[in-house]
Parts: structure tokens; sequence; C-alpha cells
């Protein structure tokens, strides 16, 4: 009796674990067995993103990019020729530094001892100055040294005894002795009088003054002063023959070559952005001139301002000051110019031009996307499109910062 309950016992185990084992099976193939449906619906691609962008208030501008080169203003050469009066042409001393301000009257370099002036004027020096000369090169000379405090009240033009002594006297007040044809003198620096013992006596009676003579390499004439020095050749114990050092303006200018095509769009007075692009620095300025390029070949006076090599392409140079001075040291820097050339000058709800859809009736619309998802279709007119955006026009039902749809993108 026992036995027989028992092994109905084991019986029933045996199927319920029989019934668990299928149930479990069944399960597990039906996870796993899919339809036709089900299996397309797994390989499509997931829906592709909506990609907007902001409807902006703004003024559009024009932008005319090219590239500029960064130049002193004027730049004008000093330098001399030829052999001294007395000794070697080696270079004694050098009382400029590169970014330095040159005024006029001031001894730029020594030359065998014997200083070089710079005076403001357009005549270069040309000749040995000196008692009985005559022409417009005496009467700079004259100029200059009146501007100085040395009037010589000669008559213009004339290089009498009175011009002879305010010459003595600037050398004097400078440090130096002037030139004479005595056999005494002596080229070296003389100690600077001092206020008290300034002479007051009337110098043109002396016989220094009748036989005084400025060197034609002791006086050099520059365009225009005070100037900077953007240059240096000299140096102690050189050999004074051509260049000695660069005078320029007070300022760096940024000049940049432009196709006949974008000249129409700039024009002087143009806000301009100087991008520095080795050193990550931006400097805003405006454009001056715009003038055509003058030919290869066509010989440039020293007022015009230089070319570089960035304006080697092109029909146009543009000119640029910025509002704050350039460091010296960007020099010869070739730069990004962006000009703000043009546009509407009034602000205007602004939308990318991507977003922008044209029908065949030539209505155009842009589709607004809310912010839970909802899409909606809304009428423009356009008006001026410039880098990739166009400004809408009458009276569009649009506000600044809803999102239009621009395009879609698919992962992967």
């Amino acid at each position: 009796m026992t036995k027989g309950v028992f092994s109905a016992r084991r019986t029933l185990a045996l199927w319920a674990a029989v019934s668990i084992a299928l149930a479990a099976g069944a399960w597990w193939l039906g996870a796993r067995v899919e339809s036709r449906s089900q299996a397309a619906a797994r390989a499509a691609p997931p829906p592709p993103s909506v990609i907007t962008a902001p409807v902006e208030f703004r003024a559009l501008v024009r932008r005319t990019v090219t590239r500029g080169t960064v130049k002193a203003q004027r730049e004008e050469i000093v330098r001399v020729e030829g052999e001294p009066a007395e000794g070697r042409p080696v270079i004694t001393g050098v009382h400029v530094a590169l970014g330095r301000t040159v005024r006029e009257g001031q001894a730029l370099v020594d030359v065998a001892e014997r200083p070089v002036f710079v005076f403001r004027g357009r005549i270069p020096m040309y000749r040995d100055l000196t008692i009985g000369a005559q022409g417009r090169d005496v009467r700079q000379l004259q100029q200059a040294l009146a501007r100085l405090g040395y009037p010589s009240w000669d008559r213009p033009g004339v290089f009498g005894p009175r011009t002879g002594a305010a010459v003595l006297r600037f050398y004097q007040a400078k440090g130096y002795t002037a030139t004479v044809p005595a056999p005494t003198a002596q080229p070296e620096r003389s100690p600077k009088p001092s206020a008290a013992s300034a002479p007051e006596r009337d110098h043109a009676s002396t016989p220094e003054a009748a036989g005084v003579r400025v060197g034609v390499n002791e006086a050099v004439f520059v365009n225009r002063l005070p100037a900077r020095v953007t240059a240096v050749s000299a140096a102690v114990r050189g050999k004074a023959d051509g260049e000695l050092l660069r005078l320029a303006g007070d300022r760096l200018i940024v000049t940049a070559s432009l196709s006949q095509e974008a000249k129409r769009d700039v024009r002087p007075g143009d806000r301009v952005e100087i991008e520095d692009e080795a050193l990550g620095k931006r400097y805003a300025g405006r454009v001056t001139t715009v003038r055509e390029r003058a030919p290869a070949t066509a010989k440039r006076g020293e007022d015009e301002e230089p070319q570089g090599d960035s304006a080697d392409e092109g029909a146009y140079v543009v000119t640029v000051k910025t509002d704050r001075s350039l460091p010296l040291s960007m020099r010869g820097r070739d730069v990004r110019v962006a000009v703000k050339s043009g546009g509407s000058g009034r602000k205007a709800l602004v939308v990318p031009l991507a977003s922008v859809v044209t029908r065949a009736d030539g209505h155009a619309h842009v589709t607004v996307l809310a912010s839970g998802g909802a899409k909606r279709e809304v009428p423009v007119e356009l008006g001026l499109a410039v880098d990739g955006f166009v400004e809408l026009t009458g009276s569009p039902k649009l506000a600044a910062g809803e999102e239009v749809v621009v395009g879609q993108e698919r992962p992967g």
C-alpha cells in the first residue's frame, strides 16, 4: 500500500517537471522567433533627427575677406653716400633704436665722429652748403634751423654769414663743432654749453661763421617728423655706405589687395577686423583708401604708401588704419583682413538660407519647430542675402529665438 502511493507521487512529480520544461522551451523559442514584419522593422534605420537654427534679429553685413601685410606708413630710408670730409666712412656712434621716436634736429648717427642730423624737408642733400651757396636746399636748411630756434636773418635761399652763425649755434647746442676751414678746427664733439653761458653775441661777425660748412653727409631731410624708427642697419664700427636706418609715421598700417569685383563692395570708412592668426589677436580699424594699383613699372614717389607682397594680386589696393597702434613687432606680418562692407544698415529678422523652401509658384516658407516637436510652415518674403543668411521683409509670423528647420541628420 505504501509502495503504491510512493510510485504515484513520483509519476506526478515527473509529469510536472516535464510540463515545466516544455513551457520554458516554448517561451525560449517564442522569444527568438520573429515575423517578417518584425524583422523589417528591426532592420530599418532610426528616424532622422531634425537640425534647427534660431531666428535672429540683427543687421546683415557683407564681409569681404582678403589677406594683407602690416607695413610702416610712408617709410623713408636714411642713407649716406660717399666719403666723409675727414677719416674713413666708419660709424662711430648710433643714437637711435628700433621703435624710438626721432624728432627734428636729432643726431641719428656719427660717421667718423661727424654727426648726421635729421631735418624735415622734401629736397635731399646733394652738396655741401657753405657761404655763397644759393638755392632751394639752402632755404630748406634755413627754415629747419628757424623752427629749432636758430633763425639766420639772411635772405631766404642765400647762405650768408648769418646762416653760418645759426649753423654754429645749432652745432654747439647739440654738443658738436661745426666744420670750418680753419686749420685748428677738430671734428670731435665739444661739451654742451649751459644756458647761462650760451653765446648771445653776433656770431655772424666771427671768422668761423664766414667759413662754416654743412657737409653733404651731415644732414638728411625726410618728409615727415616726428617719425618712428622701423629698422636700424647702422652699427658701431660698421661702414657708413648706403642705408643706415628707416623712418616712418608713428603708426603701422595694413595694405591688402582686392579684385575688381570685391572692390565694388568696399568703401573708405568701412569697418575692418584685422586678425593675426599666428598669435590669435584681433584689431579693429577702418578703410582709409581704396585705389587702383599702379603699374609695376611705374616709379613710386617717396610720399606714396608702400605696397607689399600680399598686394601682388588684384587690381586694387586697400589701406587700413587700426583704431589702436599695432605693435612694431608686427611689421611685415601676413594677416587676415575682413572688411564689413555693405548691408541693409537696418535690423531685421534673419534666418539661414538653408531653412527657406521655395515652391514652384515662387512663394517661400520656413518650417518652425515648436518645443513639443510640432511643426508649422510660415510664409516669408526674402530680402538681402549675405554669407548664408537672408533678411525677412514684410511682417512674417515669426519671432527672434524661434527655431526653424534647416535639415535632417541621419545617424550612422
